[in-house]
């Protein structure tokens, strides 16, 4: 009898190891299980980031491709509109010089006709001291007031961007002493 209850225990033992064994078994597969899981879903959103930027490259390729197409088919319209930007900063320094000039003839009372500048856009040339200068002839509207006259070119003098009066034009008005005609001033004007 004794070896009977030690068979059953013996086998009760060996139950319950089983069962302990397979429940150890059963956990360690969810475990496993989940650990896969998580690592598959990671690669899945790397692969999917990965055809993502592989389609935004190649859809960025395309438009590369279209656009090198388009400014080779309308070269001569890109040519144009380089050369039209490269004279807008050439000449940006006439567009102060406009500005300047008739703030000061409005405040001294005197109309400008026109301006000069020189044909070519790179004309500005060093002087012996290493500052670049560009010559700028200005033609008023005559008769015209010798006082505003005179008061015109003080504001030339003193201005700011640095003006330089080289040479003057002007004669007698007949008809008036206290006015002037056919007048012309060439200014040298210091630029970057």
């Amino acid at each position: 009898m004794r070896r009977v209850k030690t068979a059953e225990l013996t086998s009760t033992m060996v139950s319950w190891a089983l069962i302990g064994a397979l429940v150890l078994l059963v956990i360690g597969a969810g475990i496993g299980s989940l650990f896969m899981q998580n690592s598959l879903s990671a690669q899945v959103t790397e692969s999917d980031h990965a055809k993502i930027d592989a389609d935004m490259s190649r859809t960025e390729l395309q438009r590369s491709t279209s656009l090198q197409t388009y400014l080779d088919k309308h070269k001569a319209a890109v040519d144009k509109a380089t050369a039209v930007v490269s004279e807008t900063k050439a000449y940006q320094y006439q567009n102060q010089i406009v500005n300047d000039i008739e703030s000061y003839a409005s405040k001294a009372g005197v109309t400008i006709l026109g301006y000069s500048f020189p044909q070519n856009t790179t004309a500005a040339k060093p002087d012996s001291t290493g500052i670049k200068s560009v010559s700028a002839s200005l033609t008023l509207q005559t008769p015209i007031n010798y006082t505003n006259y005179i008061r015109f070119l003080k504001y030339i003098e003193q201005n700011i961007t640095k003006m330089q009066i080289t040479d003057l034009s002007m004669a007698p008005d007949p008809d008036n002493p206290n006015n002037i005609k056919n007048t012309t001033v060439i200014l040298k004007v210091y630029v970057r």
